[in-house]
């Protein structure tokens, strides 16, 4: 039997060779599973039990099939000591497993048989992910084709760097200006969803949408609080429908799925991510055309935005080969500090190596930012003519002036 830790040795190093051809850090896969690096690390040496599971989540934060990290016969071998998750080639093995156990004269069949299961498993996915290096159009193939040119993925690795309050504000005042406005909220934690949504709205989300794979989202996109946007909310539910969709074919294209039937009903559609690296930000990115990325003026800056980068050049090459940085947006900016001055730099001369279409002047710290949301409004209701106010009303102008142009 590949049991015990040769087996957990072998595995580790699967998982670490395919990490790295993925070109995936162990910080980057750890923040994704919401562990410690020092976790994955324990799971490459092989000195720490992996579950089906967690190998469920390796497999979709590396963007690709579990066949690739378990071979077929150690998998069976293994399952007998492993929780499975309950997909069609899981229950499969399950039962197999429960022969087996049986009648040990049947291993050379039954070795065949999850070899055959598993061969399938990669011909489905492969089929899945037939239409990877196709821009939308041409996975649509039809003249009902609806650009998705302004729909913009708010997205940075790294949490605490405005993310939310700028697709709030964006929001706002894109709805202030007479635009029709969608925000989707991707975040389990639903920071955008709290701030926005009415307190007499249907308890609908997107968690209800995505587990049931709809095709639109009709019966979970609601009225916001904020005058001329609508609001796809998300709840912590989220989170264990995420881990359900891990196996599913086609598990990236579930929100472009649901998006595409309303683009037309809209002027900008803004998608808000969690920090990390998961299959709401992959979905997030697929139905995107343009990446927005808040930047933090603070030490280490850049850190969250390279990550979002290589994760946005992967998608390039597999997924979603449109999606463009549209910008690095400062924010927190601290005037008149050192610190503050020597982390716009760093931002500016990234933004000069990668020449994004738009360039944003810098968005400063201000309490009038948290107080908006803590009362309901975006900063176009509660502050508009505040420094902060004109500052996010400025990059909306941007923006919409940029996509129009576009159109």
């Amino acid at each position: 039997m590949m049991d015990g830790p040769d087996f957990d040795a072998r595995l580790g190093a699967a998982i670490r060779e395919a990490r790295l051809d993925a070109g995936y850090t162990q910080e980057e896969i750890a923040r994704a599973l919401r562990v410690t690096p020092a976790t994955i690390a324990r799971y490459e040496l092989g000195i720490r039990h992996l579950s089906v599971g967690t190998l469920l989540q390796i497999a979709a934060a590396l963007e690709m099939p579990l066949s690739r990290l378990v071979p077929g016969a150690e998998q069976l071998e293994r399952t007998a000591t492993l929780t499975l998750a309950e997909s069609p080639l899981q229950q499969a093995v399950q039962t197999l497993v429960r022969v087996l156990e049986e009648h040990p004269d049947l291993m050379p069949k039954v070795l065949e048989t999850v070899q055959t299961a598993l061969s399938d498993e990669r011909r489905y996915t492969d089929a899945a992910m037939s239409t990877e290096g196709r821009s939308l159009n041409e996975r649509e193939g039809n003249d009902a084709y609806t650009s998705n040119a302004h729909v913009i993925a708010v997205a940075n690795l790294k949490g605490g760097v405005g993310k939310t309050t700028t697709v709030l504000n964006l929001a706002g005042f894109a709805g202030r200006m007479g635009k029709r406005v969608l925000a989707i909220d991707t975040d389990p934690q639903g920071s955008l969803s709290r701030s926005a949504l009415p307190d007499d709205a249907p308890g609908v989300s997107l968690s209800d949408a995505f587990s049931r794979r709809a095709r639109s989202l009709d019966g979970v996109r609601v009225p916001s609080r904020f005058p001329g946007v609508d609001l796809v909310p998300s709840t912590l539910a989220l989170e264990a429908v995420l881990q359900t969709a891990i196996p599913w074919e086609g598990r990236e294209y579930v929100l472009l799925d649901m998006l595409t039937p309303h683009l037309e009903e809209y002027d900008l559609v803004l998608i808000d991510c969690r920090p990390g690296v998961d299959l709401s930000v992959t979905n997030a990115l697929t139905a995107a055309r343009w990446l927005l990325v808040p930047v933090e003026c603070s030490f280490l800056a850049l850190d969250g935005y390279e990550h979002v980068h290589a994760l946005q050049r992967r998608l390039n090459q597999r997924i979603n080969p449109d999606l463009e940085l549209l910008g690095l947006l400062p924010t927190r900016y601290r005037s008149g500090t050192a610190h503050g001055q020597a982390a716009l730099e760093e931002i500016e001369q990234q933004v000069a190596a990668a020449q994004p279409p738009l360039r944003f002047a810098p968005i400063r710290m201000a309490i009038a930012a948290a107080d908006a949301p803590a009362q309901g409004m975006t900063l176009a209701q509660f502050a508009p003519n505040s420094p902060i106010g004109q500052e996010y009303h400025a990059v909306t102008d941007q923006i919409i002036v940029f996509l129009e142009g576009r159109a």
